[in-house]
């Protein structure tokens, strides 16, 4: 069943939400489903200070239930103007908290969950204001069903397509092969120019700290077999650490880089102050389909 909208709350909830913010709820506002930017950008105040009051924490243990509750702080953090109105009303709730405990009005059970509910305030605040930091936090709601070691690699990998485009657009060295790596930034909706949030060129990435022998490292450039079933199956051990839903976009972003790299080899046409560090990033994360045997080693520092 679809939980009703947070616009058919109670008349007498808004204001108990500025009153005392901190009382327990007996009927908290549900998280709509599916969750609708618009719907929220057009709450009232204080029905907006409502939906965030009810759901500073996940109150469903079920999956479905915390899946909902991300998916709410993951709209309210990707929409600027959200992020915007839920930062005036967490900053409503918690000057009424301060106050009265500061005022010293409020007796020991009643000043106990007051501190509780200021500190789950300001986490819901951090969580607001230091996403963007965060790997693929630029993403918002595409990104916040993987786990942190997937966004962290991904997001290696997204900036390092992104920034050998930039390095090549407008110059005039682009290849088709070129266009096709690019093309897979949009395929998998990791586009950072296709966000209003995302990182401004040029895109840092990560140079691997190992020694460029390019010539000696073509000379055994193949492609493993890729089973749709089993992403990353061929990478083994190195993939253990990647959620199941994450896989299937590393790897297609890994081979990806590595189809370039076999591609642009063939064709003779390497930029090697350009294409090697893209090419580079597949050792740096520790998925570089090519044979053990034709590279040095798989490095995984940017795991631990």
């Amino acid at each position: 069943m679809t939980p009703p909208s947070p616009l058919t709350a109670t008349a007498d909830q808004p204001e108990a939400a500025l009153q005392s913010p901190w009382a327990r709820v007996k009927d908290p506002t549900p998280i709509p489903d599916p969750i609708d930017p618009d719907q929220i950008r057009q709450l009232p105040e204080h029905q907006l200070q409502v939906l965030v009051r009810d759901n500073l924490l996940p109150r469903d243990s079920d999956v479905d239930g915390r899946a909902r509750w991300m998916a709410l702080w993951a709209v309210l953090v990707d929409d600027p103007e959200l992020t915007e109105l839920a930062f005036d009303a967490l900053e409503d709730l918690m000057d009424v908290t301060e106050d009265a405990i500061e005022d010293d009005v409020l007796d020991d059970a009643a000043g106990k969950r007051a501190r509780k509910f200021l500190r789950s305030c300001e986490e819901a605040w951090a969580r607001l204001q230091v996403d963007e930091q965060r790997p693929l936090g630029w993403a918002g709601r595409r990104a916040t069903t993987w786990d942190p070691l997937s966004r962290r690699v991904l997001e290696q990998l997204v900036l390092a397509i992104a920034g050998h485009r930039h390095q090549l657009t407008g110059h005039g060295g682009a290849h088709q092969v070129d266009e096709h790596l690019w093309a897979v930034l949009s395929e998998v909706d990791l586009d950072p120019a296709g966000y209003r949030r995302g990182p401004l060129p040029p895109h840092p990435s990560e140079a691997s700290a190992a020694p460029r022998r390019g010539s000696e490292r073509r000379r055994r450039l193949t492609l493993p077999l890729v089973d749709p079933q089993r992403p990353l199956h061929w990478a083994g051990p190195a993939a253990a650490g990647f959620k199941a839903s994450a896989r299937p976009v590393l790897e297609q972003l890994v081979m990806a880089i590595a189809g370039h790299r076999l591609a642009t080899t063939e064709l003779g046409a390497v930029r090697p102050a350009v294409d090697e560090p893209l090419w580079a990033v597949l050792d740096d994360v520790g998925l570089d389909p090519r044979p053990a045997q034709a590279r040095p080693g798989l490095r995984r520092c940017q795991r631990h």
